[in-house]
C-alpha cells in the first residue's frame, strides 16, 4: 500500500542502472511523500531493485528490496543492525544497496584482471610461430576468445560509468533532502524533539553523502582499471602481431636468399650450356679428316667463350644490382605541374 507503482518501470528498465527521485501526493489524503527508486544493471547475476517511500509529515520510511539472495539478506540485516541513528534516514537502504553493488563490481573487475593476465601470459609464451603446428596454435589462441574478453571488459566499464553517475545523483538527493525536508524547522529549543531529529538526520545525511562520494571515487579507479585491461589486451595483441610479422619477414628473407643462390647458379651454368648447345649443332665439324677420333684442336674456343660469357654476365649483374640500381636518380615530383581543384 505504501509502495509506489513507479518501481515497476524501474524494474523493467533493467539493462541500465537507475536512481530516481519523485515527489508524490497520495490520493487518500493530502500528505506528500518522496519516492526513491533504485536498481542495478542486470548484465550479470545478482542484480537488485529497491523502492523507498519517505513521508516527511510522519518521518516514516517504507521500503522494499527485490532480487535479494540469502547472502544479500544476511548482509543487509547485518548492516542495518549496525546502522545506529542513521537507520531513520530514508536513503540508508539505497546506500546499503550501493555497498552490495560495490562488492559485486569489485569481483567483476578482479575477474577481468585475472583473465587478461592469463591471456597476456599465454600470448607472450608463444615466442616463435610453429609453422608445422599452425592449426593447433590458431585453435588455442583463437581470436573469438580474446574478442569476447575485450567486449566483456568494455561492457563492465560502460556499466561502471553509468552506475557512477547514479551515485552522484544519489549524493545530490541526499543534499537536497538535508536542505529541504530536514531544514524546515530551525532548532531554537534544545528539547524540541522534532528539531533534534532533523538536525540528526542532516548529520547522518552528510555522513551518507560523504560515503557515497568516496565509493564514487573508488569507481573511478575501477573504471581506470578496466581501461588499463583493454589497453593491455590491445598492446599484447599488437606485440603478438609484431612477432608474427617478424617471423614472416625472416622466412621471406631466407626464401629470398635461396632464390638468389638459385639465380646465381643459373647465371653460372647458363653461358656454358648455351655454348655447349651451340657447338653441338651440325653447322660445325670439329672432327679431323683422317686417323682415330681425337679431341679437336679448337676445343679451347669452348672454354674461352664460356668463361668470357660467364664473366660478362656476372659483371653486368653485379653492376646492375650494386651501382646502377642504387645510384639511379629518382625523379622528384614537380608540384608545379599539379593542378589545383
Amino acid at each position: 500500500m505504501h509502495i509506489n507503482g513507479s518501481v515497476i518501470s524501474t524494474i523493467n528498465g533493467g539493462d541500465v542502472a537507475m536512481f530516481t527521485r519523485t515527489y508524490i501526493t497520495r490520493q487518500t489524503d493530502p500528505i506528500s511523500a518522496i519516492v526513491y527508486n533504485c536498481r542495478t544493471a542486470n548484465a550479470w547475476p545478482g542484480d537488485m531493485a529497491m523502492s523507498v517511500t519517505y513521508v516527511p509529515a510522519t518521518s516514516s520510511t517504507y521500503a522494499i528490496v527485490l532480487g535479494c539472495s540469502k547472502d544479500s539478506i544476511d548482509r543487509i540485516s547485518r548492516l542495518l543492525s549496525n546502522a545506529g541513528t542513521s537507520i531513520c534516514h530514508p536513503l540508508l537502504l539505497p546506500r546499503l544497496l550501493v555497498e552490495l553493488e560495490l562488492h559485486r563490481h569489485d569481483n567483476l573487475v578482479k575477474t577481468g584482471l585475472t583473465q587478461v593476465k592469463q591471456f597476456v601470459n599465454d600470448l607472450l609464451k608463444n615466442k616463435t610461430y610453429d609453422w608445422k603446428a599452425r592449426g593447433k596454435k590458431e585453435e588455442d589462441m583463437s581470436t573469438s576468445t580474446s574478442v569476447e574478453q575485450w567486449m566483456g571488459i568494455c561492457q563492465v566499464q560502460n556499466k561502471l560509468t553509468s552506475w557512477e553517475r547514479q551515485l552522484l545523483n544519489m549524493a545530490d538527493s541526499m543534499d537536497e533532502l538535508s536542505e529541504t525536508e530536514f531544514a524546515k524547522i530551525v532548532p531554537r529549543d534544545p528539547v524540541n524533539k522534532d528539531a533534534v531529529f532533523r538536525k540528526t538526520m542532516q548529520e547522518e545525511g552528510a555522513f551518507l553523502r560523504d560515503r557515497i562520494r568516496v565509493i564514487a571515487t573508488e569507481y573511478e579507479d575501477k573504471i581506470r582499471d578496466c581501461q588499463m585491461i583493454m589497453e593491455s589486451m590491445s598492446m599484447a595483441t599488437q606485440m603478438a602481431h609484431t612477432k608474427a610479422n617478424m617471423e614472416i619477414a625472416l622466412h621471406a628473407k631466407r626464401d629470398g636468399s635461396q632464390m638468389k643462390s638459385i639465380a646465381v647458379l643459373t647465371m653460372l651454368f647458363l653461358p656454358s650450356t648455351f655454348v655447349s648447345t651451340l657447338f653441338a649443332m651440325p653447322f660445325f665439324d670439329w672432327k679431323p679428316d683422317h686417323g682415330r677420333p681425337t679431341a679437336s684442336s679448337w676445343l679451347w674456343i669452348y672454354f674461352v667463350v664460356s668463361i668470357s660469357l660467364t664473366c660478362v654476365t656476372c659483371g653486368l649483374w653485379y653492376v646492375f644490382v650494386n651501382f646502377w640500381g642504387v645510384k639511379r636518380p629518382r625523379r622528384k615530383p614537380d608540384y608545379g605541374e599539379m593542378s589545383t581543384v
